[in-house]
């Protein structure tokens, strides 16, 4: 079989001394797999990714001899991590279109300088996410299973999670915080461990080698951080089994394993070729993104993909709009490779750019590891986790997972007081009485536990001359409870520094409950108010008069039918028929009267009697109207003269004395 000579710029960072020992077991390999009719020409860059400048310089020294000797780069293996060092050969490469794998950190969009590329430049400027970026994944499939509301992810060197603070949580409702590991001393850890505790997280994410979770674990017990209270989860790209000094402690580990068809090929690889590098499956993963890179290219010069009239440029010769126009389709030949993979195999999607979204498709294996008194007495298998970005947990029995998660656990601060809260050693919290009936209600209906303690000095909470509070109130303030269960008043001082729910009890001295009584209900019930009796001599007066009014009005010689001429020039005539009469009567017993009176003297006798009765009905309180003080000061008269004020205040009064003698 015929050799392909292949040309590669391999680009790597100081500090990933791992990918570079498997790039070269990828060029022994194929050195000693003739059959493969490879043969790799390698020029190799290392940089600091902290110092772009001098990174940059030294790749374009590199490339540009390339050129000069007439030997440009078939593809550039872009293993740089992260950091404007990675980003700077993103820049490089897409500037001079160069055909690129890359195995740096980043999800869609992280690569900034492949940000916004054609459809031509995702076909040959590919990405490959490292099993470091994807393994951390798992925590958002954890945390969407067990609904888990707050979380704390602690990381080390092995793992780049600047790009994860805006993805690996999104969209989910959980308070979390990313932080880096602080230092391998164990004070320092305890310190950090215990200013996450202080933000109410309890439920704990370790992400990095065995050695740095051993180190958080480690400090965790002697912080006392285990038991129901907090959730630990550890999750590694190394082989082997997590151990700490812990005294009793439960963890859910995980660690991938390799796919059981490659695990025969990775075993030949470590023994034929030494491939011993830790973490193994990230040696495996940049031996097979070598391998794999280098085989597509083989496919496409063997196939005649490959453009007879390749044209590159010298970083001297690139004026910011002179890129080469490419139209290679590096990405269907590296997908076409059906080379064995040697830990798992990588998922390229079909369709798009492959940037942000490739990576190694391993599975995880998801133990619970009990640890008692420094020594691991049992594990017990949960389920797993393929790597993905959206994969859910695998579980063997879901309901089991929920012994794992960390309980509500809520510290409950009180002052016994009599019936509310009782002090009973046999009850099961330790108290009982109204309070701890109310608080085991909503207990039920919650979901939640609690512990419940007595306030240090036996007070509901007072503020003294300092602002500082005592009882109940400080414990809540100072967050050394977090609720304050007890007969305690609402006040405006308390509502200024804690919160209070909608008051339970009211209390209104001693009141006495009685059967509220069924009262007979009927249309006719407002003739109850008087008795019968009093209804019918109302009514019998009424007609009485009536017709008493009727009989004077019609033969009176004063009447006004009886005597018209007399009254011809009054305003007001009426004539009192037995009709008018009974309207007359009627409307006298209210409090607007009758209208007109009758002429003569007996109708008014009569009336007047009769206009009595209706006042008894309708009779009112009297008051005194008088002007608001405010009009009487905006007098123009008297404005701003204190003697005129009181001058206009008693003629105020003497108006409305004269008044009130004058019409009563």
């Amino acid at each position: 079989m015929p050799t392909v000579d292949t040309i590669s710029l391999f680009v790597n960072e100081e500090n990933n001394a791992l990918a570079e020992k498997s790039f070269e077991i990828a060029k022994e390999y194929i050195r000693r797999n003739p059959n493969l009719g490879l043969a790799v020409a390698p020029v190799i860059v290392v940089g600091n990714r902290t110092d772009a400048k001098a990174f940059l310089e030294n790749v374009c020294r590199k490339y540009n001899e390339m050129i000069s000797m007439k030997k440009p780069p078939h593809i550039v293996l872009d293993f740089t991590v992260t950091g404007v060092g990675s980003e700077t050969i993103k820049s490089f490469t897409s500037a001079l279109a160069l055909p690129t794998i890359s195995g740096s950190f980043g999800q869609d969009g992280d690569l900034r300088q492949w940000r916004g590329l054609n459809v031509n430049q995702t076909q040959y400027l590919l990405q490959v996410m490292p099993p470091a970026d994807i393994l951390p994944e798992a925590i958002r499939a954890i945390v969407t299973k067990q609904d888990i509301t707050n979380a704390a992810i602690i990381f080390d060197e092995f793992f780049v999670m600047d790009h994860k603070y805006k993805s690996l949580l999104q969209n989910i409702p959980t308070r979390h915080v990313i932080t880096p590991v602080k230092s391998y001393s164990k004070d320092e850890i305890k310190t950090q461990l215990r200013s996450l505790r202080e933000l109410d997280i309890v439920n704990f994410f370790v992400v990095g080698s065995l050695k740095t979770i051993k180190n958080v674990l480690d400090a965790a017990n002697e912080n006392q951080y285990f038991g129901r209270k907090t959730a630990w989860f550890a999750m590694t790209l190394d082989k082997g089994d997590i151990g700490c000094g812990c005294r009793d402690a439960t963890i859910v580990f995980m660690k991938p394993t390799p796919d059981a068809k490659s695990r025969d090929r990775l075993g030949k690889i470590k023994t034929t070729y030494s491939m011993n590098g830790e973490p193994e499956i990230t040696s495996a993963f940049y031996f097979d993104l070598s391998l794999r890179s280098f085989l597509a290219i083989k496919s496409l010069l063997d196939s005649g993909k490959w453009p007879n009239d390749m044209k590159y440029i010298s970083c001297d010769d690139y004026d910011g709009q002179n890129s080469p126009n490419r139209t290679l389709d590096l990405k269907t030949a590296f997908e076409d490779i059906k080379e064995t993979a040697t830990y798992a195999p990588f998922y390229i999607p079909e369709d798009g750019s492959m940037n942000g979204k490739s990576f190694m498709e391993f599975t995880t294996d998801l133990t619970a590891v009990t640890i008692k008194d420094g020594a691991s007495i049992g594990s017990k298998s949960l389920g797993s986790w393929k790597a993905g970005l959206s994969n859910p947990l695998l579980l063997n029995d879901p309901e089991n997972m929920t012994d794992y998660t960390a309980q509500l656990v809520y510290r409950i601060v009180t002052v016994e007081q009599k019936p509310f809260v009782i002090k009973d050693d046999d009850a099961p919290k330790g108290f009982k009485g109204y309070c701890i009936d109310l608080i085991e209600e909503i207990r039920q209906i919650v979901k939640f536990d609690y512990e419940i303690t007595l306030a240090p000095d036996g007070n509901y909470g007072t503020m003294d001359d300092n602002g500082n509070w005592n009882g109940i109130i400080k414990e809540l303030v100072e967050k050394r409870a977090d609720i304050g269960l007890a007969s305690l008043s609402v006040m405006a001082e308390r509502e200024n520094v804690v919160d209070f729910t909608v008051p339970y009890y009211d209390l209104v001295g001693i009141t006495i409950l009685m059967k509220q009584p069924r009262t007979p209900t009927s249309l006719f019930k407002f003739l109850t108010v008087l008795e019968n009796d009093v209804w019918f001599s109302i009514l019998a007066a009424y007609f009485f008069t009536s017709f008493l009014m009727w009989v004077f009005d019609k033969w009176s010689p004063y009447s006004y039918q009886n005597n018209r001429e007399k009254y011809l020039d009054d305003e007001e005539k009426r004539e009192f028929t037995l009709k008018e009469c009974l309207w007359f009567c009627m409307t006298s017993l209210t409090p607007q009267g009758g209208g007109e009176a009758p002429k003569n003297l007996y109708h008014v006798l009569t009336s007047c009697d009769l206009q009595m009765v209706g006042d008894e009905f309708s009779r009112k309180p009297y008051a005194i109207a008088v002007l608001p003080a405010k009009t009487l000061r905006n007098n123009t008269e008297y404005r701003g003269d204190k003697k005129g004020e009181e001058q206009l205040s008693q003629r105020a009064k003497n108006l409305v004395l004269s008044d009130f003698k004058r019409k009563f």
